[in-house]
């Protein structure tokens, strides 16, 4: 029930913003769509790499490695 209210938000405060820019309605849809996801696939991201052990995190520091070199290695990029 919650994209709905993202969509009407999306379709009519837009509107209401920027007065001379118009959205269609399938625009608003795909727009909330991608946003909806995107903050879903975030969070699955967000706890991946914090429920990674300690000792993962230790041991790529250990080898030299920088840390955002470990998080490359980690989230496979």
């Amino acid at each position: 029930m919650l994209i709905v209210v993202y969509v009407m938000f999306i379709y009519f405060a837009i509107s209401m913003i920027l007065s001379d820019f118009r959205i269609d309605p399938f625009s608003t849809i795909v727009v909330t769509i991608m946003i909806n996801f995107s903050a879903y696939i975030a969070e699955i991201t967000r706890s991946a790499v914090l429920l990674t052990h300690h000792d993962f995190h230790e041991a790529g520091l250990a080898m030299g490695l920088l840390q955002y070199k470990w998080y490359f290695i980690l989230l496979n990029l």
